[in-house]
């Protein structure tokens, strides 16, 4: 067996935008630079009027262990077959990939918010098919313009694409939203994943809370997603919908259940039933799956949870506080689970969420070693 990776990442590049109509030029990002901490200009792009940092090389400002977990074109999909020795070298069979320029950027045009992501969905399809299927991909939905995402989500099921990125709030709207229902119903008939990753559109805050603060702003909106899904219903109104909730661990999955349970309309008070009796079939029964981290009380999770809903990503292709590039390995040596959850967790229940065939295993050769 290999691993399934659920969360990682690509680096948008110069050429990201090539796909861009010729009347859209006039959207594309402005490379600019300014000096570094360290003395190292840092490059970024000018996205209508803010900064989003492009970081899709082995740039000066990279630590030694970056450059070690990422090589060179890889993270940017430069070089495919780079990143696809990496992911043998690791056990992983398959990668899904997130965006990385929106997960805090805020294109508040939805005419420039689609010609990007639509440029970025086209070199997305275009390099992944470099894969041979190893290499799957989130959607980058242009929710500001709804027949503009409709159209990204029908090119992505025919280019690769498994699913839908968006964030635990999209443009203002919590993602129960009614306005929403279009896209939900696409995704349905496709076959697409809808993914909530961990993100913050509101560019105030980013600016409002510097330091540790900011991990906080930029997960919450996850716990926001879960929760909005299970008190509006959505898998009832949407049961062919698989939805995914990545990068924000899950510790917080029975608090948010407990939460949901209180706001449900049949419970008249506090005491009348015990959320914990019926937790552990939520995830199940809703088609839910959240990517748990290696420092998750799993255990005591698992307990409360079930096992059978839980995957794990590694964040590869970024370098911050979220990633663990070797986290499937890592967690199939714990030795306080069973290896048959273990084995559901890094593999089995995210084939199950993306579809995967459970032949699909290129990285068998490495998969028992180490």
């Amino acid at each position: 067996m290999g691993y399934i990776d659920v969360d990682t990442h690509v680096r948008e590049t110069d050429e990201t935008w090539n796909y861009l109509r010729p009347d859209e030029e006039q959207y594309r990002p402005l490379l600019a630079e300014i000096p570094g901490r360290s003395g190292v200009p840092v490059q970024f792009w000018l996205i209508q009027d803010q900064r989003t940092s492009k970081i899709d090389g082995l740039a000066p400002i990279h630590t030694e262990e970056d450059r070690k977990q990422h090589p060179e074109g890889a993270k940017g999909l430069h070089n495919v077959p780079a990143r696809l020795r990496a992911m043998d070298d690791l056990g992983v069979d398959v990668q899904i990939l997130f965006p990385t320029a929106w997960i805090n950027t805020d294109v508040q045009d939805p005419v420039i918010d689609a010609a990007l992501k639509r440029s970025c969905n086209r070199w997305l399809a275009e390099r992944t098919k470099l894969s041979e299927g190893r290499l799957r991909w989130m959607v980058n939905t242009p929710t500001g313009d709804m027949n503009a995402a409709l159209e990204e989500l029908e090119f992505g099921a025919e280019n690769g694409a498994v699913g839908i990125f968006l964030l635990g709030e999209v443009d203002g709207r919590h993602v129960g939203h009614p306005s929403l229902f279009p896209l939900y119903k696409k995704a349905e008939e496709l076959g697409l994943v809808v993914g909530y990753h961990i993100g913050l559109r509101r560019v105030d805050r980013l600016g409002r809370y510097p330091g540790p603060q900011l991990g906080w702003e930029l997960t919450a909106p996850l716990t926001y997603a879960f929760h909005s899904v299970l008190v509006n219903k959505l898998p009832h109104r949407f049961p062919g919908i698989r939805w995914g909730f990545f990068e924000g661990g899950s510790g917080w999955v029975p608090w948010m259940i407990q939460e949901a349970q209180r706001q449900d309309e049949t419970s008249v008070s506090r005491g009348t039933g015990d959320w914990r009796d019926d937790s552990n079939t939520v995830l199940e029964r809703n088609n839910m799956y959240v990517a748990c981290q290696i420092d998750d009380d799993l255990p005591y999770l698992v307990s409360r949870i079930g096992s059978d809903n839980l995957v794990i990503g590694s964040d590869w292709g970024h370098y911050d506080m979220g990633t663990d590039p070797a986290a499937q390995r890592i967690l199939s040596g714990r030795s306080d689970m069973d290896p048959g959850t273990v084995h559901k967790i890094v593999d089995t229940n995210a084939r199950r969420l993306f579809d995967i065939d459970p032949s699909f295993t290129p990285a068998d050769a490495y998969a028992n070693v180490g």
